[in-house]
């Protein structure tokens, strides 16, 4: 008995079984994506993308030519978030609306190989955690982040939401783990192309969502600092992405659609000095529904693996504390720009981004207080990753999933799995492509059946019986109808605000 309790798992072992669960979980994601269909604003933002191609020739420069028009359209008259509104603009359906399903493969990719390069990078470059431990972390650090989005439709199903929170966060931790490598100066020719990515990826965060534009910048200016404190006049390759920062940041907060935007939520929106108060607390309440229990628990298996690769750490693990205040502080900032947009913390999308901010902070904190009570210790053993810690931490993860539907549908590899296997994603797909096909054949003026079936994964929304709903209009000037409406006596829930 005392040897079974004394049986350790290899954190190589652990690496392979998270790639496996990582792949099949992505693998599963992917598959639910191919009945992903468009909604609202994905017709109003690839319109151009669409049409400019039918007035001058497919092909990628007039898609671009396209996109450009929608982000100078978009920039007077509703936001400035330019780098979003151009991604946006190039979905997959400005080519051929039945490609729609690559613009949620692209999201789901996206996040999985952002997660786990901005983990291995802080990893191995800051912490000094190398070999397996650090790709062990990174593979774990994918699962967490994307098995667990909060809205798993507004995060990977609907492009347009998606790509603009989730898809925008997920360049921010590319840009984060850039501006990493570029403290290391060994070969000039590496530098540049470093220095030349950090630019690129400053334009696409300096013109995203506000809460990822204001967390990207103080990242850059984090950075700057620290290498200024280390290594001084070397904090100069920072520059050319600080001032492409500043210059997109500026583009996006001052442009003339923004205060058009800002006018619908006047009597709800706070002013900065609010926002950023309340933050504090909002961030808080949303603590808890972003743990639970699967957090918990990989939190707890994860000890070991930290253990481990801080072995040979040279990290100086100092004020814990400050270091998780700070941690905190960050995460509450995801908060803020909602507040001082619209005033209220209800958007799921914009929630998908907090949630990813919270779960990094998370792990960068256990990681830090892990690695200061290793250096308090005299301790030199290092076999802590005890098989029976393993099976247990697994035994609760599978009895809360077995007893808990409500536990279960969190899983978003599983919700994917559970909508695939009913065939509710097949019959929402059918019942779309049935409502596309009716408009085309119809005169001017479409009246639709309802899309009876509404998978929480893929459905975002359903027309209206009212012409002048904008997700209406939006679908109806994609197909050149007047109107598209639903049938009088089945009216949609029209309860889905696109624009926030």
């Amino acid at each position: 008995m005392k040897k079974i309790f004394a049986k350790t798992v290899s954190v190589r072992f652990l690496t392979f079984a998270f790639l496996v669960a990582l792949l099949l979980g992505v693998a599963l994601l992917l598959r639910l994506g191919l009945y992903s269909v468009p909604w609202y604003d994905d017709y109003e933002y690839a319109k151009y993308t669409k049409s400019f191609q039918e007035a001058y020739g497919s092909g990628l420069i007039n898609a671009i030519r396209g996109a450009c028009y929608q982000v100078r359209e978009s920039w007077l008259v509703w936001q400035g978030t330019f780098s979003s509104i151009f991604l946006m603009a190039l979905s997959p359906m400005g080519f051929n609306v039945d490609n729609y399903y690559m613009g949620s493969f692209f999201l789901i990719i996206l996040l999985t190989v952002s997660s786990a390069v901005l983990t291995f990078v802080l990893c191995r470059r800051v912490f000094g955690i190398k070999g397996y431990p650090a790709v062990c972390l990174s593979f774990a650090m994918s699962i967490f982040t994307v098995w667990r989005v909060h809205s798993a439709n507004q995060a990977f199903y609907w492009y347009n939401g998606g790509l603009h929170y989730v898809g925008m966060h997920s360049f921010m931790m590319l840009f984060a783990a850039v501006l990493i490598c570029m403290m290391d100066f060994k070969k000039p020719v590496t530098t540049a192309l470093k220095v030349i990515l950090s630019v690129i990826l400053a334009v696409i965060c300096s013109g995203a969502n506000f809460a990822t534009a204001l967390q990207g910048i103080l990242l850059l200016l984090g950075f700057t600092v620290l290498t200024i404190v280390k290594q001084k006049k070397k904090a100069l390759v920072y520059v050319p992405a600080i001032v492409v920062y500043l210059i997109g940041l500026a583009f996006n907060i001052c442009a003339p659609g923004n205060s058009m935007r800002a006018a619908y939520y006047t009597d709800t929106a706070m002013p900065m000095p609010k926002a950023i108060l309340y933050s504090f607390p909002e961030a808080v309440k949303w603590m808890w529904d972003f743990t639970g229990l699967f957090t918990i628990v990989c939190m707890i298996a994860l000890v070991p693996i930290i253990w481990k690769g801080l072995e040979n750490s040279t990290f100086n693990f100092k004020l814990p504390l400050i270091f998780v205040a700070l941690a905190f502080c960050f995460y509450a900032t995801s908060y803020t720009a909602l507040l001082y947009g619209i005033g209220r913390v209800d958007v799921d999308r914009a929630v998908n981004a907090a949630k990813l901010t919270y779960q990094f902070m998370l792990v960068v904190c256990e990681i830090f207080v892990v690695g200061w009570i290793k250096k308090k210790t005299s301790a030199e053993k290092n076999d802590i990753g005890f098989a029976w810690l393993y099976a247990a931490c697994l035994a609760v993860l599978v009895v809360s999933f077995a007893v808990s539907p409500a536990e279960r549908i969190k899983y978003s590899p599983y919700g994917a799995y559970y909508y695939v296997h009913t065939g509710e994603a097949a019959a929402y797909h059918d019942g779309y492509l049935r409502q596309v096909e009716s408009i085309k054949s119809q005169g001017p003026d479409a009246v639709v059946d309802r899309n009876v079936f509404k998978p929480a994964f893929l459905y975002t929304g359903e027309l209206s019986d009212d012409p002048e709903y904008e997700a209406n209009k939006f679908m109806a000037t994609w197909y050149r109808k007047n109107s598209i409406v639903i049938k009088a006596d089945e009216t949609g829930d029209g309860d889905v605000g696109s624009k926030d």
